[in-house]
């Protein structure tokens, strides 16, 4: 978590890596990790960590379903062309960078966007999964109405949620609204208690700076002060934070805002590698 949260944004020239103003959105970049290496990884290997839950639940706003976007492209193995727009009839004009749009053509996803099983998914054919996605961070809290992790068959559970922005970016209001509701809940304190969960918040996404104007609210230095008040609401809860405001910070977007491809599949790599461990940590763990 921590090298991600203190990582760095690197160009191929040395010119961008000292400039500060918002040209250096525009160029191609990559992100160190601070003092580790975080792989990429496989569809292979993704199908194997991501096996071992029995539900993926995906809660948040367009920035999640651009995340699900990447999540789709790593699983259904289709190169980096298409993930899960299927079905658009406008498909031609929504692959690869277009994927990641907000333009309402390539906004429309195949039947099992929003929910499947992975074999209804076409994915990961030795799992036995069972995925949710959610568009809006209002949304999910029923999710939890059909879960008893008393039940010994009752496999882990992944539960990513991602959501500032639909509560002003204030932390008290995202904490009570979307976050609290879920810790709440009497299944899924059950599901800690039993070591079936792993709860993963993702943090502040960095805006371009030429949209701080029109949007001060999610400014970079709102973000900073946004992660460590959310840091803190969440440091006695199951929650785990991944802090993506300098992992975020000058990379390139469709509109200032919503990251392209290369940004959203890494993380995608980040979480599925974050997941392996908190599983991995969960089993050793004795109920």
């Amino acid at each position: 978590l921590d090298a991600v949260k203190t990582g760095v944004r690197k160009w191929d020239s040395p010119v961008f890596d000292s400039a500060s103003g918002p040209e250096k959105e525009n160029y191609p970049s990559y992100f160190v990790p601070h003092t580790c290496d975080i792989p990429s990884i496989s569809t292979d290997q993704a199908c194997e960590t991501l096996s071992r839950y029995s539900h993926l639940v995906f809660v948040g706003d367009s920035l999640m379903r651009h995340l699900r976007q990447a999540l789709f492209i790593l699983l259904r193995n289709h190169g980096l062309v298409r993930g899960g727009i299927q079905t658009s009839t406008f498909i031609d004009m929504c692959q690869c960078d277009g994927q990641f749009s907000e333009h309402g053509v390539c906004r429309l996803n195949d039947g099992v966007f929003n929910g499947g099983s992975n074999g209804e998914m076409g994915v990961c054919s030795n799992g036995n999964f069972m995925y949710k996605g959610y568009e809006w961070p209002e949304n999910g809290f029923d999710f939890w109405d059909g879960i008893d992790c008393a039940d010994p068959n009752q496999g882990s559970i992944l539960f990513v949620v991602e959501g500032g922005l639909h509560y002003g970016n204030n932390a008290d209001a995202t904490y009570r609204q979307l976050l609290a509701p879920h810790m709440s809940h009497p299944q899924f304190q059950k599901c800690a208690i039993h070591h079936k969960l792993s709860p993963i918040y993702i943090g502040f996404y960095a805006q371009s700076l030429t949209l701080d104007k029109p949007y001060p609210a999610q400014s970079r230095v709102n973000g900073r002060i946004f992660n460590d008040q959310m840091k803190a609401f969440l440091q006695t809860s199951d929650f785990h934070m991944l802090d993506v405001l300098n992992f975020t910070t000058d990379s390139r977007s469709s509109d200032g805002l919503h990251k392209l491809m290369d940004v959203n599949l890494v993380l995608m790599y980040y979480i599925v590698n974050l997941a392996d461990m908190l599983f991995m940590s969960s089993y050793e763990t004795p109920n």
